[in-house]
């Protein structure tokens, strides 16, 4: 049977690196949920539809599009064939602007029952490391293992501003911290009270604080309590 690590956790709480991590480790399948809403957004500007249309019509259009998607994940690459030929995207859907994008369609209900098939058809092979803010709450509820990553807002902003200033060989900027941290605390408004995929804590959660912790000992702290309840599944 495929075991399921499912990770939650608000925006740069460092989900995206421990479940990579996670996956090399065990030898499993990872997952990008929140890109998959990233990816949605995106092909729906490229097509030039409305995000903020809730209409049947809009939906469709946008859910189709998505659904035909010829998309695939390899580490922290988001792989997309389409007309224009083969290409990594996470550059540009990994940005804080799309993740806004996808916070503005990730409530809608049609939109929500594809991309959790989708989701759900990952569930393959030896194993599987998932990682969003319904995880364990909602799409994998059967997890083996449940982990919340969190970190305060400051840290999460600090460690976002200096990944962009690095990508794009930028100096200091401190209009841009303040920026990126406003943002972020509105997105954590946003996920946390959603009608549908709202972000919270399951009860059967192990919950990990990153603010104080470097990424090794964060990874560390995952990898054994990963390791135990395997073992007990």
């Amino acid at each position: 049977m495929t075991k399921i690590i499912a990770i939650d956790g608000p925006s740069a709480s460092g989900k995206g690196t421990i479940a990579r991590r996670l996956a090399h480790h065990f030898g499993y399948t990872y997952l990008n949920s929140g890109a998959l809403y990233r990816l949605a957004a995106y092909l729906a500007l490229e097509a030039k539809l409305d995000l903020k249309d809730p209409s049947p019509e809009n939906l469709n259009r946008i859910v189709e599009i998505f659904l035909l998607a010829n998309v695939a994940f390899e580490d922290e690459k988001v792989i997309l064939t389409d007309e224009y030929g083969t290409r990594d995207i996470w550059p540009i859907i990994g940005s804080e602007q799309m993740g806004g994008y996808a916070a503005t369609i990730s409530p809608y209900p049609l939109l929500r029952i594809a991309v959790r098939e989708f989701q759900r058809q990952q569930i393959r092979g030896k194993g599987l490391v998932a990682e969003g803010r319904d995880m364990t709450t909602e799409v994998f509820i059967d997890a083996d293992v449940k982990l919340y990553l969190d970190a305060t807002a400051q840290v999460r902003a600090e460690r976002r501003y200096k990944e962009e200033m690095k990508r794009n060989n930028l100096g200091e900027d401190a209009t841009r911290y303040n920026e990126i941290l406003i943002a972020i605390k509105k997105r954590d408004d946003v996920d946390k009270n959603r009608e549908m995929g709202a972000l919270k804590i399951a009860e059967d959660a192990y919950v990990i604080d990153t603010s104080s912790l470097n990424r090794d000992e964060v990874f560390e702290e995952a990898k054994k309590v990963c390791q135990e309840k395997l073992i007990d599944a």
